[in-house]
């Protein structure tokens, strides 16, 4: 049975369509963690608490999250908060996440599309998001729709430092 872009649905999720959905959702969550964090092995655990911070989210207003769906399996979401930047309400993507299997055909684009149209309709004029500097593929999407670098995050760790 072949795939078909036509066969892939995007929509807004509530909280009951999360908790339905919640292995998949997890499951996503930490193939996420390991692409975006691969010196950590087991991220299990922080993707279960970052679902339950979704549902917080969702069941207060605060969060939009936008499924894709194929055969009744998730197979992507995205997560987006309002948030209020020096007095400027923007919309901040908190995750993005296609199954590998699903990647290519457009669903990325659709959620990011689903996002700016609800962005338009609240009178949000900026989206945001982050990545991490070695995730070329991601980086080279956000340009693709658009998305511009606007700060950058420094990091220096001091964990790892001989005592010697």
């Amino acid at each position: 049975m072949g795939r078909s872009k036509e066969d892939i649905i995007i929509k807004s999720v509530s909280e009951i369509g999360l908790n339905e959905n919640s292995k998949e959702i997890i499951e996503l969550l930490n193939e996420n963690y390991l692409i975006n964090f691969p010196n950590h092995h087991d991220l299990s655990n922080y993707a279960i608490s970052n679902f339950k911070d979704m549902k917080k989210f969702i069941n207060n207003g605060s969060a939009l999250v936008v499924g894709a769906y194929s055969g009744g399996k998730t197979i992507g979401f995205l997560w987006a908060y309002r948030r209020l930047i020096l007095g400027e309400e923007r919309l901040h993507i908190s995750h993005i996440v296609v199954d590998a299997a699903f990647r290519g055909y457009g669903i990325g684009t659709r959620m990011i599309d689903f996002i700016e149209q609800y962005a338009l309709k609240k009178d949000i004029k900026v989206i945001e998001l982050m990545t991490t500097s070695k995730n070329e593929r991601t980086i080279e999407f956000y340009n693709k729709h658009g998305f511009s670098v606007t700060r950058v995050q420094f990091e220096k760790n001091l964990g790892d430092k001989d005592d010697n």
